[in-house]
């Protein structure tokens, strides 16, 4: 086969060309010329050209030849690039309007921030309901004028200040006397509870029914006496004296 034409293909010049060919060939020559040419024949029969924007896979066939498929999405692989977010601006959002829907999406806005921002619908009910006198902006301009000039900040961030808080009163009713004279030795009874693989010793009073439950980090008699003396503490806070705790004898050791 023999050519005479010469064709231009991407990072490389004066490629032959053939108009009856189904592809172009270039050779390892030229390619090492331009990029960084691999291959590990252990790994894989294909030779990689490393591109600046991606990693060409050029797998050998069945002639002996190396060539890449375009429609063989692993014979390419791109290289990763920074992230990026396209941003608007005003100039660039007013840049296709006339000067006549610049002034009228200038006056919708006016209105929009002298009505105290509220939402887009809102704005555009008052206008629909004839809320506002004399009024000569449109539900149609209000749209212009977002466009133009996007959302209000301060609308975005919050018109609302932080509400004053109630202030937090006491809810605690002092125990008559009669009550504590009544109860003076509680009696209660103590026994293990496990919740979820989690221990948890627990405590009732045999008149008042009041329980606790509280939970111990290790099985061990140093962590439970701790634990056993911050629940009598409730009961020495509240004015009860202990006179008896029954438990299983396990809970003696």
């Amino acid at each position: 086969m023999k050519s005479h034409m010469k064709c231009d293909i991407p990072y490389i010049d004066d490629v032959g060309y053939n108009k009856d060919s189904i592809t172009n060939i270039i050779s390892l020559k030229d390619m090492t010329n331009k990029f960084r040419a691999t291959m590990d024949s252990k790994e894989e029969l294909a030779l990689l050209v490393h591109m600046p924007d991606k990693t060409v896979k050029l797998k050998q066939f069945m002639n002996g030849l190396y060539a890449m498929d375009p429609n063989d999405k692993e014979s390419f692989e791109m290289k990763t690039q920074k992230p990026y977010q396209f941003l608007n601006t005003q100039e660039g959002n007013i840049r296709f309007m006339s000067a006549r829907q610049q002034k009228r999406a200038t006056l919708a806005r006016e209105l929009y921030e002298s009505m105290g921002t509220p939402t887009v619908d809102d704005l555009k009910a008052m206008i629909r309901m004839n809320l506002m006198k004399n009024d000569v902006v449109t539900t149609a301009e209000v749209n212009l004028g977002m466009k133009a000039y996007g959302p209000d900040i301060w609308g975005i961030k919050g018109k609302t200040t932080r509400s004053q808080l109630t202030p937090v009163a006491s809810n605690l009713v002092k125990i008559p006397e009669e009550l504590l004279d009544i109860q003076h030795g509680l009696i209660i009874s103590m026994d293990g509870l496990t919740v979820n693989s989690l221990k948890l010793p627990s405590t009732i009073s045999h008149d008042l029914y009041y329980r606790t439950a509280q939970y111990v980090t290790s099985p061990v008699a140093s962590v439970y006496e701790i634990c056993m003396d911050e629940q009598l503490g409730v009961y020495k806070r509240g004015g009860f004296t202990i006179s008896e705790i029954h438990c299983h004898n396990e809970s003696h050791k």
